[in-house]
């Protein structure tokens, strides 16, 4: 609906965004307990028309603010005023859209840039602290609970509890908050949990530090910004065996001796 409401202006920035899978947020929102909205505010709206003209503006800023653009208001109100008056405006539509391209990719280029010194920064001092294991790849993990026993490979399915956040501390994703352990296949994860999920047995539990280079990159993926460090506690259930061409792996090996 957002994109629909601001066609013009959104689209550009679509463009530019960067394809990003956005994840369900599956945390419940906290209640405000504090007042909100227009009245609040001491906006007074006095028929839909202004409802409409209020809303639309902040959906806009809302969609915006991420960006941390170095806007100014004023002269992003006089645009918006003159597009609503059908003047043709001070640029083309093609440099319309490559003015907000190459704004939003330098302010994207500077958040990950300050992400990516962090990182470097957090993976070059956790790496003395006792306990950490580095692998080659850059993948760093602490075993809090070691078990014996088989571990998966690359093809098997999972089941795993886990909770993923940020260097900031901050909880992106958490299956113990849904009461729900995650099944999944290792084909369809992300590189770090590729090479740390094979090193665990059913029972352990890891705690995995995942470079933004094993995890989503400098496009992130939805409440995750680009080139975050991923810090996940992982608790590996249960190993489900992959099948080869519809047949159990153990009968396979059955037939070969």
């Amino acid at each position: 609906m957002r994109k629909v409401l601001a066609v013009g202006f959104l689209t550009a920035l679509t463009l530019c965004a960067g394809a990003q899978v956005k994840k369900k947020n599956t945390t419940p929102a906290k209640k405000s307990t504090s007042p909100s909205g227009p009245a609040q505010q001491g906006i007074v709206l006095k028929n839909s028309g202004d409802s409409l003209s209020y809303a639309l503006g902040f959906d806009i800023g809302s969609s915006v603010k991420p960006m941390e653009l170095p806007l100014n208001i004023e002269l992003m109100k006089k645009g918006l005023e003159e597009a609503l008056k059908g003047s043709n405006g001070k640029f083309t539509k093609e440099q319309n859209v490559e003015i907000i391209r190459n704004g939003i990719q330098k302010a994207s280029d500077a958040k990950n840039a300050v992400a990516l010194k962090a990182e470097n920064e957090f993976f070059a001092k956790n790496k003395t602290k006792a306990g950490v294991i580095t692998t080659p790849e850059g993948l760093q993990y602490e075993i809090l609970t070691k078990t014996e026993g088989a571990k998966p490979a690359r093809e098997d399915e999972i089941v795993a509890h886990y909770k993923g956040t940020l260097l900031d501390g901050k909880t992106f994703d958490s299956s113990y908050d849904r009461g729900t352990p995650l099944t999944l296949s290792l084909q369809s994860v992300i590189e770090g949990w590729k090479l740390g999920i094979p090193l665990m047995s059913v029972g352990s539990k890891y705690r995995f530090y995942i470079p933004s280079k094993l995890g989503y990159g400098p496009n992130g993926s939805g409440p995750i910004p680009g080139n975050s460090t991923l810090i996940f506690d992982i608790e590996l259930l249960e190993i489900k065996k992959a099948e080869t061409e519809g047949v159990p792996v153990a009968e396979v090996a059955d037939d070969k001796k």
